[in-house]
């Protein structure tokens, strides 16, 4: 179970039964600071404690099975903590054992929508050139905007199959899923869209064939503008139920 750090404090192990919590002591002022609402809206100043936080979280995965807390989970006293533990004690070594051989890696969907558009229409066009080349100039281009809503239409469609196929295939090789949020250009960094926010908890002994799966499918959606990026072992973050254990 991996408690909210400090990047300047030492980090101390503390058990219970057989559940071991990484603390990080704070003094008030120093909560004060840190909860401080100026404070945790500045991604500045935040950024540094949250980075240190994922490492440490990280770094404890090499010994076993872990329980990622969230980020900023701080308490009042170690007694508080010692509750907390008591009430959920089943509970932590149900996901103990859920995770326990296995590891987080995320799957992000990325198009580039007007390649993608342009690559489907480019097809619609080829199939309705001979009718197209018949009509005037004014209904060609009637007619070319039907099949550019037509060429949408078809993304769509081809972009739900491709998901889902995928998905199952993926699936075959995980013992667990979770669809994430969507996150936006800017987050991301990038010029594409983010269209899909996987996470699977994968078994160590399937990791390759899994990345392989992954390398299979870009092979051949580049022409469609659409890529899937893998990346991890992550903590398995996304596999904590919400509100189960109230950290």
């Amino acid at each position: 179970l991996l408690l909210a750090v400090k990047e300047n404090k030492k980090h101390s192990l503390w058990q219970y039964k057989d559940i071991i919590a990484v603390l990080s002591p704070i003094s008030v002022e120093e909560f004060a600071e840190f909860m401080a609402e100026e404070n945790m809206q500045d991604i500045a100043w935040v950024a540094p404690y949250a980075c240190r936080h994922q490492e440490i979280v990280a770094q404890m995965t090499h010994y076993g099975p872990v329980l990622p807390a969230g980020f900023a989970s701080l308490f009042s006293s170690v007694e508080s903590l010692e509750r907390l533990l008591e009430e959920n004690y089943d509970f932590i070594w149900q996901f103990f054992n859920k995770v326990d051989g296995k590891q987080e890696w995320a799957v992000k969907g990325l198009i580039d929508k007007t390649k993608a558009i342009k690559f489907f229409l480019s097809q619609l066009l080829a199939n309705q050139e001979q009718k197209l080349s018949a009509l005037s100039q004014g209904m060609r281009y009637f007619e070319e905007q039907k099949l550019k809503a037509s060429a949408d239409k078809a993304l769509n469609q081809w972009l739900k199959k491709t998901f889902s196929e995928l998905a199952q295939k993926l699936n075959c090789h995980a013992y667990d899923f979770y669809e994430r949020r969507l996150l936006s250009k800017e987050l991301i960094g990038k010029d594409t869209d983010m269209i899909s926010n996987w996470a699977f908890l994968v078994m160590q002994e399937n990791v390759d064939e899994f990345r392989l799966q992954i390398n299979e499918a870009n092979q051949t959606l580049v022409d469609y503008g659409l890529k899937f990026e893998l990346s991890g072992p992550w903590p398995p973050y996304s596999f904590v139920p919400a509100n189960k254990v109230k950290i």
